[in-house]
């Protein structure tokens, strides 16, 4: 029902979500959830997640409440930016309206949220290049350079 694989060299910790879900069966799944960014955020605290949910039928509302409270937490774990695949228009606007969160967005196309993926990891390395560049300039006002 869920796989999780985080690839270190993109920073990007993979999860696969599929199938209709009980309440009994949300429970393995945030705490997978937790032991998985736990390792991520061991390799580095502003991982991306990109959440491949084609075969992902709408959840009941009870369900889809603690995936609501599952991405928040999982959210709190890094500084990185998540990105959401879905499989059909219905699923897009309930992961629209209930997956609120300025670090994510929800796509029915993987190439359309990697390439997002991509550009925010660009984002966040020109953000590090200038507070690097900041530092570097602020260490050689005080040497006198």
């Amino acid at each position: 029902m869920f796989s999780f694989v985080h690839d270190a060299d993109a920073n990007i910790l993979r999860i696969n979500v599929e199938g209709l879900y009980e309440m009994e069966n949300v429970p393995a799944l945030a705490a997978a959830l937790v032991s998985a960014a736990h390792r991520a955020g061991a390799a580095s605290d502003d991982f991306d997640v990109l959440v491949e949910s084609l075969d992902f039928p709408l959840q009941h509302e009870d369900v889809n409440e603690k995936f609501v409270e599952i991405m928040r937490a999982g959210m709190a774990q890094t500084k990185g930016y998540a990105a959401i695949v879905v499989g059909t228009p219905e699923n897009f606007e309930q992961a629209s309206r209930t997956l609120l969160h300025p670090n994510l967005r929800v796509f029915m196309s993987m190439m359309e949220a990697e390439e997002w993926l991509a550009r925010m990891a660009a984002v966040k390395l020109a953000d590090a290049d200038g507070r690097q560049a900041g530092k570097i300039e602020a260490l050689r006002k005080l040497a006198g350079i």
